[in-house]
C-alpha cells in the first residue's frame, strides 16, 4: 500500500513540476524580449568590439544577472520602451551577464563591475568609457537621456 502511494504520488508530481518548469522557462523568454535584438555575452562583447572598429556608434555594455530583481524591472521597463529602443538604435548593444561563464566574469572583472545593473558606454572608436547605474524605478525617458549623454561626453 505504501508503495503504491509513493509511485502515484510520483506520477502526479513529476507533470506538475515539468509544466512548472516550462512555464518558468518562458516566463524567462518574455522578460529578455527586450535584448532579443543585443549581442549577448562574450561572444557578442567581441562582435560588438569589431563592429564598433568600422564604424562609428558607440557601445553600451548592460552588466545583469538573472537574479537581480532591479535588472529585471529595466528589462521589462525601460528597455522595451519606445523612447529607449530609439535612442539604442545608435548604440551597439551588448548584454552580458557575469556569472555565464570566465570569460563574461573577466569582461565584468575588465570594466570594474561591481553591482547590477551597471551599464558601461564605450564612447564611437572607444575614445572614453562611462558608467551609469540605473535606480529602481528609472523612467525610459530618463534612462535614454542619460545615455544619450555619456556617449557624446
Amino acid at each position: 500500500m505504501k508503495r503504491t502511494a509513493t509511485k502515484t504520488l510520483a506520477i502526479i508530481t513529476i507533470p506538475v513540476v515539468a509544466i512548472a518548469m516550462s512555464f518558468l522557462a518562458l516566463s524567462q523568454l518574455a522578460s529578455d524580449v527586450s535584448l532579443s535584438d543585443w549581442y549577448q555575452n562574450d561572444t557578442g562583447y567581441r562582435q560588438a568590439m569589431a563592429e564598433q572598429s568600422v564604424n562609428t556608434k558607440p557601445i553600451i555594455l548592460f552588466f545583469h544577472t538573472q537574479w537581480c530583481t532591479s535588472c529585471k524591472a529595466l528589462k521589462e521597463n525601460v528597455l522595451v520602451a519606445a523612447s529607449t529602443k530609439e535612442i539604442l538604435e545608435n548604440f551597439i548593444s551588448v548584454a552580458i551577464d557575469p556569472e555565464i561563464n570566465s570569460r563574461t566574469q573577466a569582461i565584468a572583472r575588465q570594466y570594474n563591475v561591481l553591482g547590477f545593473p551597471t551599464i558601461v558606454v564605450i564612447s564611437a572608436q572607444a575614445a572614453a568609457t562611462r558608467y551609469y547605474y540605473p535606480k529602481r524605478g528609472v523612467a525610459p525617458e530618463q534612462f535614454a537621456t542619460a545615455i544619450q549623454k555619456l556617449a557624446i561626453l
